[in-house]
């Protein structure tokens, strides 16, 4: 019979409750004080199953974040040779013309496009606030260094943390 680790965690208590005197700290029965090493013995065997499966996970996610990385390059490249096609097509046909193949269509379209110059890039003062956007965001790594410091900020505060760590 295989059990959980929920299960060894409460047969385990269960078996130091029969196994340990409460009161005089004594053991009171030898052989349930033998189940407990058992227990425990089961009980890091499934930790360490767990850890082990854990780290099969972590290669198998990696294995494919990496598979991921080779098809966004293979994406890209072949994204550029298509750009560089369409370059090399919008060189050659002269504004305005049309090619038709019942294949293929291809014209060329009006659109508008807004240029900003670089002088109005480089001096807000320029446009009216209207026209920019802001962000607003808290630096955590600058509120983490000032309470460090020993300083105090309404509804900021350091709290320590305990992170499962698995090598």
């Amino acid at each position: 019979m295989s059990l959980n680790l929920y299960d060894l965690s409460s047969l385990y208590q269960e078996a130091l409750e029969c196994a340990i005197d409460k009161e005089t700290g004594e053991i009171k029965d030898d052989e349930m004080f033998e189940l407990l090493d058992e227990i425990n013995e089961q009980y890091e065997e499934k930790i360490i199953n767990c850890g082990l499966y854990y780290k099969s996970l972590i290669a198998e996610a990696n294995a494919i974040k990496e598979e991921e990385r080779k098809l966004y390059n293979r994406r890209k490249s072949i994204e550029n040779s298509a750009q560089r096609f369409k370059d090399y097509i919008e060189l050659n046909l002269k504004t305005g013309e049309k090619i038709k193949d019942p294949r293929i269509i291809i014209n060329w379209r009006k659109s508008t496009k807004l240029h900003v110059d670089a002088e109005v890039k480089d001096n807000p003062a320029i446009l009216p606030d209207l026209f920019y956007r802001t962000k607003t965001e808290i630096e955590k790594s600058k509120i983490s260094n000032h309470l460090k410091s020993g300083r105090e900020l309404k509804g900021c505060k350091l709290i320590e943390c305990q992170n499962l760590q698995i090598k």
